[in-house]
């Protein structure tokens, strides 16, 4: 494998950042959250801080994906292990800043969307979250982003704990392919907020495998 998975610290973030940024930039959902034209010189800063306030939880982590020709981090994941179900918050996380010219009350409702569905689905029954997976434009389709699919669902399944995330409808070929399965869809109207078309989001869960 050309890749080498390893957990983030707080080093990491910057890269992190600039990684999502580079990958999620032409999204039309994120471009109404964030408009680059106003927001491109703030985003930077303010996900970072996202992301170290992120770190900081104990079911928090992020792995990344590095070659391990040239040491470069090409593709990094965000999961989160509720082993517990007291480590299951059923609220969603409100944010209060953001940065200039972005639209708050679009991303906190994109997130309370999510969070609601994944209680009707998951309930309080421990499980990991797979919040994030994106990969460097430059690096895509090179196996970095099944390297970190792989080793968290390997550490779920010594867990013998399901796995649950939202899908692109373009990452949802990449996820059957590790027995995730498809039971709900989430859809956002982006005519409701100044766009066009829906955000749609594939809910998909993957149970554990013994042996």
């Amino acid at each position: 494998m050309p890749f080498d998975v390893s957990e983030a610290s707080l080093d990491d973030i910057p890269t992190i950042s600039a990684i999502e940024a580079a990958a999620f930039g032409p999204e039309a959902l994120q471009n109404l959250m964030f408009p680059p034209e106003a927001t491109s010189d703030s985003y930077g800063p303010w996900a970072d801080e996202k992301y170290r306030d992120q770190l900081k939880s104990p079911v928090c982590k992020f792995l990344l994906a590095k070659d391990t020709d040239t040491g470069e981090t090409v593709s990094v994941s965000k999961w989160y292990f509720y082993e517990k179900a007291t480590d299951i918050d059923p609220k969603p996380t409100v944010m209060s800043s953001f940065p200039a010219g972005a639209n708050g009350e679009l991303y906190n409702h994109w997130k309370k969307l999510m969070k609601d569905k994944r209680t009707e689905i998951m309930g309080k029954k421990p499980y990991y979250l797979l919040a994030l997976l994106t990969t460097h434009p430059t690096h895509q389709g090179r196996g970095a982003g099944s390297a970190l699919v792989t080793h968290g669902t390997d550490l779920a399944d010594a867990a013998n704990l399901p796995c649950y995330l939202e899908a692109s409808p373009d990452g949802y070929d990449l996820y059957r392919k590790f027995d995730f399965e498809r039971v709900d869809t989430i859809v956002l109207p982006l005519e409701d907020w100044g766009g066009k078309g829906d955000w749609t989001g594939v809910v998909m869960v993957r149970q554990p495998k013994r042996g």
